[in-house]
């Protein structure tokens, strides 16, 4: 085991772990809304671009950047 968790009895791994792993999917939540909201509004605003790729190779996808 990690020394950091030999350290702690159980209950304080417990808590430990479990704020890691909240905090953790907290961060990837927040991460994947804003990548949503930036789709989102590239779409609205038609900056999606695809291309095909040569062979049936499936498509490339991108955004173009935002006009200021």
């Amino acid at each position: 085991m990690y020394p950091i968790l030999d350290a702690l009895d159980s209950n304080g791994r417990y808590w430990l772990l479990n704020s890691i792993y909240h905090a953790h999917n907290d961060g990837k939540m927040n991460g994947a809304g804003r990548m949503d909201e930036q789709w989102r509004k590239a779409a609205a605003e038609k900056r999606v671009k695809t291309r095909k790729l040569p062979h049936g190779k499936g498509v490339k996808v991108w955004l173009e950047p935002a006009m200021a």
